[in-house]
């Protein structure tokens, strides 16, 4: 009976390990996959490309906030 409790939590743990792994597998996938986007959707004006922000009486802020995303993108890269 001992055997089969200590048995038991090791198959856990095995588990659990391989959980863990299959999430940093998958956080390292999702991370090309965004480095990747972000290399092809980089335009001449960085990586929101050339569009332009639409300009809209009922969010006058909005301009001004993609500018400084804009600018926080380039310094980023």
């Amino acid at each position: 009976m001992t055997l089969l409790i200590r048995i038991q939590p090791m198959g856990l743990v095995d588990r659990i390990q391989a959980i863990a792994q299959n999430m940093s597998d998958m956080a390292v996938r999702v991370e090309q996959i965004l480095q990747r986007s972000m290399a092809n959707s980089r335009g001449k004006d960085g990586i929101f490309g050339s569009c332009e922000t639409p300009k809209d009486p009922h969010y006058p802020d909005c301009t001004s906030k993609m500018d400084q995303m804009k600018t926080h993108c380039d310094e980023a890269h």
